[in-house]
C-alpha cells in the first residue's frame, strides 16, 4: 500500500506550487530519474475496511524527479522521529507523491531494479 504523502497537483503550476518546488533539488541523488513501481489504494467509501490488501489496489509507474535532503527537510520520519530526506515522484497519471528513502527502495525493488546503497 502506498504510504507516501500524495498530492493532487495536476496541470498548470500554481504560484504556491512553484515556491514549494523551489525547495527541491534536481541534482545530487542517485535516485533522480529512476522509475519505480508503486501500489496505490483506490479511494473507497467503505471506511470500516482497514485491511492492508484491497481488491482495487493498483500498480502504477512513477519517476523520481526531485529530492530534499534531511537537513533541509521539514519532514520528520514516523519510523525514526528524526528529520528525513524526501524524494518527489510523479505518477504516470500526473499525480505527485513525496517518499521517504525506504519507500523509494521498495518502489525500485517492485520495479525489478537492483537497489544499491544511496
Amino acid at each position: 500500500r502506498a504510504g507516501g504523502r500524495r498530492s493532487r497537483s495536476r496541470g498548470e503550476a500554481k504560484p504556491e506550487n512553484q515556491v514549494e518546488m523551489s525547495l527541491w533539488r534536481l541534482v545530487g541523488s542517485s535516485y533522480l530519474g529512476r522509475e519505480i513501481s508503486r501500489t496505490v489504494v483506490a479511494e473507497s467509501s467503505d471506511s470500516d475496511d482497514d485491511s492492508s490488501q484491497h481488491s482495487d489496489d493498483q500498480k502504477i509507474t512513477a519517476k523520481i524527479i526531485a529530492w530534499i535532503p534531511a537537513e533541509e527537510s521539514d519532514f520528520t520520519s514516523e519510523a525514526t522521529g528524526k528529520p528525513a530526506a524526501l524524494w518527489k515522484c510523479v505518477h504516470d497519471d500526473g499525480d505527485f507523491e513525496d517518499l521517504e528513502e525506504s519507500e523509494v527502495k521498495e518502489g525500485l525493488e517492485a520495479a525489478g531494479v537492483p537497489v544499491a546503497p544511496h
